[in-house]
């Protein structure tokens, strides 16, 4: 069977405007947090990307506007990156985000990644970049991160995290938690980034890599 094309090709400017650096992370636990004796409150604490912090019941993260310095919270207004179809598919591999040209240019607004290695030595790979590990060691820290993108105002942010969803929660060890890799303050032209975005993600159905 003839390998089918990525079919879009299309890319867009995006400029990096200004790096967060540092975050504030409010978790409200859940049942199994509170079981296992490790978490019982809502805890707010101060913390510097990339970070690990426990998913919890609820999750918020809140920074300051690197150019206004006015408090900004990460959120999911935009609708096509709150969409439960796509939000795994929204990562930084044509596994499921099918236009290379546009993910390299979005792999290029970020400090931490590389190109993904592969798996295999033979047969045909996705095309993808994984997160450069930090020195401190974090569990499950790594891999092929998601993407988020949202605004505050007129500012626009494109994100690098993923969750890891615990298979069972006998130890505090095993609790869902969240990697929060890059935040960046960037600038493009939203409708034509979110049609192109959409366009990959529907493409991707098509390819063999999906």
């Amino acid at each position: 069977m003839t390998r089918p094309a990525l079919i879009p090709t299309e890319t867009l400017p995006i400029e990096r405007v200004e790096i967060v650096n540092r975050i504030t992370v409010l978790v409200e636990p859940d049942k199994e947090l509170q079981a296992l004796g490790w978490q019982r409150e809502t805890t707010v604490t101060q913390q510097v990307l990339p970070t690990q912090f426990f998913m919890g019941r609820q999750w918020v993260v809140t920074h300051d506007s690197p150019t206004t310095g006015q408090p900004v919270e990460w959120n999911w207004q935009v609708e096509l990156f709150r969409d439960t179809r796509y939000m795994q598919r929204l990562c930084l591999s044509t596994r499921g985000f099918a236009n290379q040209a546009l993910l390299d240019t979005l792999a290029a607004v970020f400090l931490h990644v590389e190109p993904a290695k592969p798996l295999y030595a033979t047969g045909p790979m996705p095309h993808g970049y994984q997160v450069v590990p930090p020195a401190a060691p974090l569990k499950a820290f790594g891999g092929i991160p998601n993407l988020h993108y949202y605004t505050a105002g007129d500012e626009q942010y494109l994100a690098l995290y993923a969750q890891r969803y615990a298979v069972n929660e006998r130890g505090i060890e095993d609790a869902s938690f969240v990697n929060l890799y890059e935040i960046v303050q960037v600038r493009l032209e939203e409708d034509q980034f979110l049609q192109l975005v959409r366009q990959a993600l529907e493409a991707a159905y098509s390819t063999p890599f999906y």
